[in-house]
């Protein structure tokens, strides 16, 4: 079964890499708030010729952390 044929994933767990502005969309953040948080390290960019895009790995990470970060 490929991933295509698997029904119960989601977008993020079919797709490996991300444009910054998918990115920007799904976390409903502007593309200067990615670009933040891939200099600050909490998003992992690969260049691919000459296109950059994010690991959904490190997007989901990120996700995911933003409510501690944000925590007082």
């Amino acid at each position: 079964m490929t991933l295509d044929e698997t029904p119960n994933l989601n977008r993020h767990q079919k797709r490996r890499l991300l444009a910054v502005d998918t990115a920007a969309g799904e976390a409903d953040v502007s593309r200067n708030t990615i670009y933040r948080a891939i200099n600050a390290g909490h998003l992992e960019l690969v260049h691919i010729g000459r296109s950059s895009r994010i690991t959904a790995e490190s997007f989901d990470r990120w996700i995911a952390g933003l409510p501690r970060q944000f925590a007082a």
